[in-house]
């Protein structure tokens, strides 16, 4: 039985529009929510990278960031290419020619300025020491990179680790670079001092690298350059008193380099140079080229 329309009460059609619409919310809502769910997205591994040197850096810019929640733990803020570190302890290169910041790594979580202090394998647990200070902190992982690179092994030579920083200089990270510019540039603003007797003014003039490997020839070339072209002008009346020594324990320099480029480059050691070394003098062309002006001076 249909009834006319004339016979429905005001009453039972707005109860009808009610129910229709309270039935579109309820859907509505239901439909969003089954869509927000839909929406979240499935937890991502964390991978937590221990350095921000050529290791780190590369799998911190390489790794997918939509699969793995990338972390990284470095005191150093940047990463450095190091072969161009000798070129800025003399300012052939500004130090922000050769850093790249890390957090500029598209994707990155978090960057902790840092060092990792222990590393509980059973927890995943990685225990932490920021550099400002020093308060420590954990930070959990899935999976743990560690490349952290290691220090310079002074074998116990008696006052270099006294003496760090003030008259004895490593060539790893910024810092060393900054630190040996500004001591190469005091010495010389002492040396010039009137007050000073010759004996002082000698032992601030002269230069000691200690090592034959790439980064010292580089570093010996880089600051014999430094005084031909620059010192020159600014101090012309000390320089007949610098000296320039390379001590390598070996019987030659580069001697992680094959030994046929070894042989090209093996001129006898000339008088001039203040080049030593215990088992024989000889040493690579392109150092000797480096330290050959100080003949006329």
């Amino acid at each position: 039985m249909r009834l006319k329309k004339s016979q429905i009460t005001d009453s039972e059609i707005q109860y009808e529009t009610d129910r229709e619409t309270m039935m579109r919310r309820v859907g509505y809502k239901l439909h969003r929510g089954l869509a927000s769910m839909a929406e979240v997205p499935a937890k991502r591994p964390r991978v937590v990278i221990l350095g921000t040197g050529w290791g780190g850096n590369k799998l911190a810019r390489g790794l997918d960031k939509e699969k793995f929640d990338v972390r990284l733990i470095s005191p150093a803020n940047h990463f450095l290419f190091t072969p161009f570190l000798p070129s800025t302890a003399v300012g052939t290169l500004e130090f922000r020619c050769i850093q790249e910041p890390v957090r500029t790594i598209k994707g990155l979580s978090e960057y902790y300025q840092a060092k990792a202090r222990a590393v509980d394998t059973e927890k995943k647990v990685v225990t932490c020491e920021e550099i400002f200070k020093g308060e420590q902190f954990e930070v959990p992982y899935d999976y743990l990179v560690v490349g952290v690179g290691c220090k310079t092994n002074t074998f116990n030579t008696p006052g270099v680790s006294e003496r760090e920083g003030t008259e004895v200089f490593f060539l790893k990270h910024l810092y060393h670079a900054r630190m040996i510019r500004n001591r190469i540039l005091e010495c010389f603003e002492r040396a010039s001092s009137p007050t000073l007797s010759d004996n002082e003014r000698k032992r601030l003039l002269s230069f000691v690298v200690v090592g034959g490997g790439p980064t010292s020839c580089e570093f010996t070339s880089e600051l014999s350059d430094f005084l031909k072209h620059d010192v020159s002008r600014w101090f012309p009346d000390l320089l007949h008193q610098v000296t320039l020594t390379v001590v390598e324990a070996g019987p030659s320099i580069l001697g992680s380099f094959d030994k046929g480029i070894e042989s090209n480059n093996r001129p006898p050691c000339p008088p001039f140079s203040h080049t030593h070394s215990p088992q024989g003098p000889p040493f690579s062309k392109s150092l000797y080229v480096s330290l050959s002006f100080f003949k006329s001076l």
